[in-house]
């Protein structure tokens, strides 16, 4: 069964959880961020550890976090 990797913002956890739930329909296993980063954990010492599992990954974006460009606030992931 091939892993694929699954990570996004807190913010967009219900998607990640609806491509979660597909993949493991269609024979894929997939890895949730939100399960492999236990606390404590390193991010990037992790994030190279499920490099090596994975096949494939998946990141969903979206303008989560507000940033300020030009005098304008904008979002930005």
């Amino acid at each position: 069964m091939k892993k694929i990797f699954i990570g996004s913002s807190s913010e967009k956890k219900e998607v990640a959880s609806l491509i979660a739930r597909r993949l493991s329909e269609h024979d894929f296993e997939p890895m949730r961020w939100w399960r492999e980063f236990p606390l404590g954990s390193i991010t990037i010492d992790r994030l190279v550890e499920a490099s090596s599992e994975a096949q494939g990954a998946i990141f969903i974006f979206g303008d989560d976090d507000k940033v300020w460009y030009r005098g304008e606030e904008v979002g930005s992931p």
